[in-house]
């Protein structure tokens, strides 16, 4: 899929309240510039407004990727909690068996990669409830201090987790189709812009005040 060019050069938010301007004064003055071409009868106006109303409802680039920047934060605040929920087994595992080969069951051998890593955290995380829920480590854990509430929090981080970084993958791959399809849209909103412009020159040629409300640039 190649890249969508512009076809205007002005900024893309001045260009929608430009284009918004310009319907209402071709509206204003719909029977002159009809006169002149018939090309601009209904539906033009309705359709040149349902350009303008698609257009704006599409997120800007800067808005997918503050999007991107807010679930960015949020993992790296759920990626400490894990961080730290896991340690806080870690430690009543020593206290209940004081063996590092009990830990390491619990993937303490793979924490330190998980720690980077979203896809390794929840995988983690999901095997540490599954080791915390066996009955013969339960009851150790409990008796030292480990609460069920604790190890009923690992699976929802987990998921917490998984939930932001698919929104995330999903939002990465879809802005370069939500880029080119928002820059269409306004391109679509420009070529009504142009044929009012156009017109505007033949409608009002002896009228330099209303050639320059319609001149594009």
């Amino acid at each position: 899929m190649k890249n969508v060019v512009k076809d205007f050069r002005i900024d893309n938010s001045k260009m929608l309240v430009k284009s918004q301007v310009f319907l209402n004064a071709f509206i204003n003055n719909k029977a002159i510039f009809i006169a002149k071409s018939p090309v601009l009868e209904d539906p033009f106006a309705a359709e040149f407004q349902s350009a303008i109303d698609f257009a704006k409802h599409l997120p800007f680039p800067d808005e997918i990727n503050s999007i991107i920047s807010v679930i960015v934060e949020s993992l790296k605040e759920k990626m400490i909690v894990a961080q730290s929920k896991l340690q806080v087994l870690y430690m009543y595992v020593k206290i209940g068996w004081d063996s590092d080969e009990k830990i390491e069951s619990f993937g303490r051998n793979k924490y330190q990669k998980s720690r980077k890593s979203y896809s390794k955290m929840i995988d983690l995380l999901k095997l540490a409830n599954r080791k915390a829920e066996l009955v013969e480590n339960k009851t150790v854990l409990l008796s030292v201090g480990y609460t069920q509430l604790e190890i009923d929090e690992l699976n929802p981080i987990a998921d917490e987790i998984k939930a932001l970084f698919l929104k995330l993958n999903d939002l990465k791959s879809n802005r370069y189709i939500q880029t080119n399809q928002r820059i269409t849209a306004m391109n679509d909103v420009w070529k009504f812009m142009q044929k009012v412009n156009k017109v505007s020159k033949i409608a009002f040629i002896n009228n330099p005040a209303m050639i320059k409300l319609f001149s594009l640039y």
